[in-house]
Formats: C-alpha cells, structure tokens, sequence
C-alpha cells in the first residue's frame, strides 16, 4: 500500500520578533509581535498574558494564533519593571512581584499600553486594520476592560477573566472600577470560555455578566465546559483538560474568522 502526500496550500512560514511600541503616557513598552510569512492582508489580534507575565505559554498562544492566520502581538505589561517570569510560579512569588510594582500595573496604565498595542497592529502594512484581543485570567479581565474604553477593537475574548465582577472591597486606586460597571460602553462584540469548575470567576458570576450583557444589548457569546475548572486551556499547568481546550480554541478562531477577516 502506498501512501500519498500533499503539500499544504501555501507556505506556512512565521517570524516572530521583539518590538518596541509607545504604550500609556508615551512611555516605551515591549512585545512579542509574531505574523505569518507574506503580504496579507491580514487581521490582528492582541494575546494578553496571565499574571505570570510574558512567559512560555502567552508566546505559545501567540505563535498558535499566528499560525491561523493572523498577526498576533503579545505586550510585556512588566515591561517597565524588567520582571520575567517562567516555569511554575507560587502564590507568594506573585504577592511579591505585585508589592515590587507598586501594587502591579494600573488599569489606566493597561488601557494605555492595549490602545498602543492596536495603534502599532493597525498602522503595519500587512494588516487588515482589523484588531482583536484574547487574554486569560488576569489578561481575560484586561480584554474587557480595554474594549470598554476603546474604539479601535473588532471584538475580544475572555478567557476566564477574574474580577470583572468585583465588590467594592476588591476595588484598590490600581483598579478603582469594576469592569461589570463599565460595560454599557462596551464597543465590540465578546467571546466568554470559562470551566464549569472554576473559582474566579464563578458559574454564578458568568450567569450575572451574561444577563447584563443581554440587558444592555451587547453582541455576547459565552461557552462553559464541564470538567474544567481554572486555566484549562494552559499546557505547562496541572489545570489543563486537552478535550475542553481544543473545543474552546475551535470557539476561539470561529470568533476571530467572523470579526476580523
């Protein structure tokens, strides 16, 4: 028996790169700024890393993006305090590099570095001018956040995002509003993933945003799994389900081929 092989359609080269942008108050900040081979035009999509900062998975994901299709520009929001962070990281670790920048970066200073982030991605000659954004935990809050202060994006996507919903004891001058209280200026459309067992944000959480959602109108698709919990989606932790997270990346590129191709 003889078995035969094709060529894929087009040559799937990447090149992947740090780049320097202006982010808030025109101060410098770096990226990782991945793009297929080739003229395009393609769409855009900004990934936004965990509270573990810039580290193998968030390049990982930005390189999987990338490989769909798109230019993908991952944004070192530690950029500014020279934090890098790899391998498994502890609760107390996380505390520390917090306390170390002051109480972590602003949402004033993320909006600012995310409206960069789309500047840079729009003004490239071989993007679409079309600009989405994918975060997780931490960086699926950030998603949100940014598209309701924002009108550059084509949607966003929230991957689990923490404290969207929070009470007024969580609120601190770093963050001083809640995202759920910004959402009637939401401006794109928002993709959800969430585990069914997850902590932060809880089932019960993912139910209010989603009633609120509808409730103001906003173009909102959620998608929950059974047998995932927190990070499911991430492959250097215990938390990954590999069934789940396939099923949510199907999600993931159905939402960007709508709104940004």
């Amino acid at each position: 028996m003889t078995t035969k092989y094709s060529a894929p359609p087009q040559y799937r080269g990447l090149i992947s790169e740090t780049v320097r942008f202006t982010g808030h108050n025109g101060e410098t900040i770096a990226g990782l700024l991945t793009r297929p081979l080739g003229p395009g035009p393609f769409g855009a999509v900004i990934v936004v890393h965990e509270a573990f900062g810039l580290n193998l998975y968030a390049r990982e994901v930005a390189r999987r993006i990338a490989e769909a299709g798109y230019i993908t520009l991952a944004p070192d929001f530690y950029y500014r305090w020279n934090i890098v962070m790899e391998g498994l990281v502890d609760v107390a670790e996380i505390r520390a590099m917090n306390q170390a920048m002051g109480g972590g970066p602003s949402d004033a200073q993320i909006v600012g570095d995310m409206e960069g982030a789309a500047a840079y991605l729009q003004a490239m000659p071989q993007s679409n001018g079309k600009v989405g954004s994918i975060g997780f935990c931490w960086g699926g809050r950030v998603t949100v956040l940014h598209a309701c202060n924002s009108q550059r994006m084509a949607g966003a996507v929230d991957c689990w995002g923490g404290r969207v919903i929070a009470t007024p004891e969580q609120l601190t001058p770093q963050m001083p509003k809640a995202v759920f209280d910004m959402l009637a200026d939401l401006s794109c459309p928002v993709l959800g993933i969430y585990g069914a067992d997850d902590y932060s944000p809880t089932v019960a959480e993912n139910e209010q945003l989603e009633a609120e959602m509808r409730r103001l109108g906003k173009d909102y698709e959620a998608h929950t799994y059974e047998g995932a919990g927190h990070a499911f989606f991430n492959f250097t932790r215990p938390n990954f389900r590999a069934p789940q997270a396939e099923a949510g990346w199907k999600e993931v590129y159905a939402f960007f081929q709508k709104q940004l191709q």
